[in-house]
């Protein structure tokens, strides 16, 4: 209500920014870009009719909500709600018997405060992930359950995951309320941090524990469950700017410790993995705390390491997804993880779109029937034969059975990503490091390619000075002493089938 002397006007409108006029007794007055803000609608959740949140005849008033809304859930209810779409509201409050449950293919955002009494879950599968975005307050716990994978998924006990805390809480209360849940190792869960200065696991024991999660720091852990199953996160979630210390202990303790940083998304959403998911990202914000020359995020498959940088299209990280990253400095340095990042895309662990126009062989090496590690070799434009930083990645370990060298610049670094120009692809020799016993056969074949047509693709020995068409079919030998560096075997591309006697 405005009031001028004995005059008095009544205004009720939806948010609007405007040049305004009244008219009084006494004359016109104009308010320019007056504010007239009663936009927020107070919703109640009744839950008359089932527990589904699109459901209108479940609000009091009888209109499912929008981005505008004032959300009230109270207690004794017959039904609470369930989100299984993507949904923004302006606030929400629960009290202390309500509930609110949000399916693993959905998300909540909401633009206000986050107050909670009760209780509000998050679920996870395998392949899908939860969000819940606060971009205001947020009072009281949430639980996440968050899948983990089996320690039984492959035959030799191998099906860890690298995950993080959605949720803040003691290390005491997690393995007490996932004791059912989490594998047992003798007298250790299979739950570990790592300690980078040593270069070790350090696990939990089952006895006692001790500590908190501490955000942004990754772990290992694994369940008991055939195919995997959930854990549950249970504590106040993070809304604001989380940093974590990383350090490169490799140089900084002569090789007694590590580069490899475990590190984790602290937010209970997803967040933009590089630029081309969004303008604020995880590599953009940290690009100049990490190794170019280990320019990447590396996940956990389950049996190996995948690779992710701007050589990929959009990607995005899971919520509690953990990842290594190897640090620049040697000495600690904040890696950062910020609410700008935060988003709702996304599916499985990580989550990448399709790349621009990109050429690509992979290379695996087999012993016998069991295949080894693959190597990869990008093709597009822009790139050099020389270090692309964030685009070319160094292996995580650098004893790896089958790597490359970068075809220019420093031999140091074994690369499992080696990135080059459109042009390498006419005639480009890359060094290639084959790691093997003496007495081993093995085999070097294609394990996936996209390339033009008439571009070929050789291995080179040139100790034994052979050309072996991968194209045509795999390389196989048997080494005759131990097998490493760089100057004997090579891969060549060439635009053609035809080799001169100077390529012989």
């Amino acid at each position: 209500a405005l009031k001028l002397g004995l005059n008095t006007l009544t205004v009720t409108a939806v948010a609007f920014t405007r040049t305004v006029k009244f008219q009084f007794s006494t004359g016109d007055i104009e308010y320019n870009s007056l504010i007239l803000n009663n936009s927020a609608i107070n919703i109640n959740w009744v839950g008359s009719t089932d527990s589904s949140w699109g459901t209108a005849a479940n609000w009091s008033t009888n209109e499912v909500p929008t981005s505008s809304s004032v959300i009230t859930v109270g207690d004794g209810l017959t039904n609470y709600p369930v989100i299984s779409s993507d949904i923004s509201i302006a606030s929400i409050t629960l009290s202390s018997g309500a509930s609110l449950f949000v399916d693993h293919t959905s998300s909540l955002t909401v633009s206000g405060n986050f107050t909670n009494s009760g209780t509000v879950t998050l679920n996870s599968t395998e392949n899908d992930f939860s969000s819940l975005i606060v971009e205001g307050s947020a009072t009281g716990d949430i639980t996440y359950n968050r899948y983990v994978n089996s320690y039984d998924t492959n035959p030799d006990g191998g099906g860890w995951d690298l995950v993080g805390a959605p949720a803040g809480m003691t290390i005491a209360n997690f393995t007490a309320a996932n004791a059912g849940t989490l594998k047992v190792l003798g007298d250790d869960y299979a739950f570990s941090q790592y300690d980078n200065a040593l270069g070790q696991w350090e696990r939990y024991e089952t006895a006692s524990q001790t500590g908190s999660f501490t955000a942004a720091q990754g772990y290992s852990m694994a369940t008991n469950a055939g195919d995997g199953a959930t854990v549950a996160f249970t504590g106040p979630m993070q809304t604001t700017s989380q940093s974590i210390n990383i350090i490169d202990n490799n140089d900084a303790n002569s090789g007694a410790g590590r580069r490899w940083n475990l590190v984790s998304n602290p937010f209970p959403s997803y967040i933009n993995g590089n630029s081309a998911a969004g303008a604020s990202n995880f590599i953009d914000v940290n690009i100049a705390v990490i190794d170019g020359n280990y320019g990447a995020l590396y996940g956990w498959n389950g049996s190996s390491y995948d690779i992710y940088n701007l050589l990929d299209s959009a990607f995005s990280i899971a919520p509690g997804q953990g990842f290594w990253v190897a640090a620049l400095n040697t000495e600690d340095t904040a890696l950062s993880f910020t609410p700008d990042m935060r988003t709702t895309t996304g599916s499985g662990d990580f989550v990448a779109g399709p790349m621009p126009l990109t050429y690509h062989v992979a290379l695996e090496l087999y012993n016998g029937e069991s295949q080894k590690t693959t190597t990869d070799f990008y093709f597009r434009d822009g790139f050099t034969l020389g270090l692309d930083p964030w685009y070319d990645a160094g292996a995580f370990n650098q004893s790896i059975k089958l790597s490359s060298r970068l075809p220019q610049g420093s031999q140091e670094t074994a690369f499992s990503r080696n990135a080059m120009g459109m042009d390498a692809m006419q005639n480009t020799r890359v060094p290639l490091e084959i790691r093997q016993n003496a007495g081993q056969a093995f085999t070097i074949s294609i394990a996936d390619i996209d390339l033009p047509e008439d571009i070929y693709v050789y291995l080179e020995d040139n100790l034994n000075g052979t050309l072996t068409s991968l194209k045509e079919g795999d390389f196989e030998l048997v080494a005759q002493s131990d097998l490493s560096g760089v100057d004997r075997f090579f891969i060549v591309f060439k635009s053609n089938s035809v080799l001169s006697s100077g390529d012989t």
